[in-house]
């Protein structure tokens, strides 16, 4: 459908001991451009199971444009909402390509997926030749920071989450 940006194909496990799945529906989102969601950070559902929330790293693609056009472009991070009952998705922006971090290559802490989370790690301006960074983005805030302490010529790469020997739960 060319007057929607995306949509999203969702199944639910109708039987965990053979993984069988049932579908679920079609949902459009209507709202935002026409965009690819290029690297998951979380995905996860409401208290009451009714909302799934996808975040990830989103290009715009404009309608006279093909992907591969604006696939080297800065990333901005999107919160999808599929609303079951309703039928409906919507895209909101959590950080914006008009920002100076960039943001690709999200992720969270493993031990996290599929549940809330309030902090999403990201490589800031990848595709830069310098002041590649790692980004931390705040989801209830909206606030975003550079981590500090890359020295000349050292790049990240994708954040990568480690347990801490003899850490509380959580930490």
């Amino acid at each position: 459908d060319e007057d929607v940006p995306i949509g999203f194909e969702v199944y639910r496990i109708s039987n965990k001991a053979t993984g069988d799945l049932e579908y679920v529906g079609n949902f459009k989102c209507g709202n935002g451009s026409p965009c690819t969601l290029w690297h998951l950070a979380n995905c996860f559902e409401s208290d009451d199971g009714r909302k799934l929330f996808i975040d990830g790293s989103v290009s715009i693609v404009p309608l006279d444009r093909k992907w591969h056009e604006v696939k080297t472009e800065d990333h901005e991070l999107q919160r999808f909402t599929i609303d079951l009952d309703s039928g409906k998705a919507t895209s909101e922006v959590l950080l914006g390509r008009t920002s100076t971090e960039g943001f690709e290559f999200p992720g969270i802490n493993p031990r996290f997926h599929m549940h809330r989370n309030e902090f999403i790690f990201a490589l800031g301006n990848p595709l830069a030749e310098t002041n590649c960074s790692v980004v931390k983005l705040n989801t209830a805030t909206g606030e975003s920071a550079r981590l500090a302490g890359l020295r000349a010529n050292e790049s990240p790469m994708e954040p990568l989450f480690l347990p801490r020997p003899g850490a509380a739960e959580g930490d």
